[in-house]
């Protein structure tokens, strides 16, 4: 691209003025976010705000996935009976547990925490999934949240599944510190663990979405596989988990991030949680953590350490702890309620996400 013709420090702030209106985002919140949040406003697009602004157009991704809930228990549970749904749900979790068993870890698949001593009791899973991006993904701040909760003597399960990005295993390094200290209640498995994730997946209590900013997100893949959602409130998880209005952990700030999109009415099928408001370093602190400037060979502070210093940081970390003692309790003292989550969630994805409703959508606004 010619600059004397596109000027611009970009090749976006370049490109844009050559495309055709609108530019299209995958949610209709992270359109709002783009030109409303401080991460994005000041610290990773401020130089395209003038230009996006007048030109952003958020049509919504459909599902992932299609419903992998067994209709019969999903129809049982409809009326009034969750223990088919119950019974389903563990189902998988012994099927995790038996491909964890038959699983030989070696270099290229390790396995951080003590599979032999893993809790096989009850207690609730947490599950968090995907590609390491340290700028985006939020590993750390479910990292340091686990480690609160543990500490603080939470009974629960957390698995990670990450696929390590641009910093490779050794950028997870505060992953394996986390089972190192707590074998019997955090497993890590830094690659595709084919034969398991589906399972864990299923059989787990909750998925969690820690993200520091969401295009879309796959909550709606937690629901599909039959697990609701304890997400922060950005981006599109937004959309696709509502709100239990009446958790602690819902926040004057988790309400203000939110109240776009969800009546007070509407059927609740997860937990949004949100840091709390007023941070005065709010800026600097985005500034810090999008810098990366932990250590990610073992010699010096690593990815949670460094950013524990920064009160956005904590207050994400805090707020998640919270939402993970709200939900913990939830599952374990009002298992109707959670199965009330769960069905709602399904139906909610169901409803207000389809690729060909985005399909329309796209077409409507080319052919403007």
């Amino acid at each position: 691209i010619n600059p004397d013709c596109c000027p611009g420090g970009t090749i976006l702030q370049r490109a844009l003025p050559l495309t055709e209106l609108p530019v299209f985002t995958v949610s209709e919140q992270f359109a709002h976010d783009l030109t409303e949040d401080c991460l994005q406003t000041q610290v990773m697009a401020p130089q395209l705000q003038l230009t996006l602004k007048p030109r952003l157009v958020g049509i919504d991704n459909g599902p992932f996935v299609e419903s992998a809930v067994d209709a019969k228990a999903l129809a049982a549970a409809e009326g009034g009976n969750s223990s088919p749904l119950a019974e389903w749900k563990a189902g998988h979790r012994r099927s995790f547990l038996e491909a964890l068993q038959k699983l030989q870890p070696d270099a290229d698949k390790p396995v951080w925490g003590d599979a032999a001593r893993f809790g096989k009791d009850d207690a609730p899973w947490f599950v968090m999934a995907g590609r390491d991006d340290s700028r985006q993904k939020g590993y750390d701040v479910l990292a340091c949240a686990a480690e609160m909760f543990l500490e603080g003597r939470g009974e629960g399960r957390f698995l990670f599944f990450p696929i390590p990005g641009d910093e490779g295993t050794d950028g997870l390094g505060f992953l394996k510190k986390l089972a190192d200290r707590h074998p019997q209640s955090v497993l890590v498995f830094p690659f595709l663990f084919r034969d398991g994730f589906m399972g864990a997946l299923r059989g787990a209590t909750y998925g969690v979405m820690p993200s520091l900013y969401e295009p879309f997100g796959m909550a709606n893949e937690f629901y599909l596989n039959g697990t609701p959602g304890i997400g922060r409130a950005t981006g599109g998880i937004i959309q696709q988990i509502v709100p239990l209005r009446t958790a602690a952990s819902f926040s004057q700030g988790a309400q203000q991030a939110t109240v776009r999109w969800h009546a007070p009415d509407t059927r609740p099928t997860g937990f949004l949680y949100r840091e709390q408001e007023g941070i005065e370093s709010l800026a600097d602190d985005w500034r810090a953590i999008n810098a990366g400037g932990y250590d990610r060979g073992g010699k010096g502070p690593d990815r949670v350490e460094e950013r524990r210093r920064y009160p956005l940081f904590q207050s994400m970390a805090d707020e998640l702890l919270r939402a993970l003692r709200d939900a913990a309790a939830v599952a374990r003292e009002q298992p109707q309620v959670y199965y009330r989550l769960l069905m709602a969630g399904i139906a909610h994805i169901g409803q207000n996400f389809s690729w060909n409703r985005a399909a329309l959508d796209y077409v409507r606004h080319a052919v403007q």
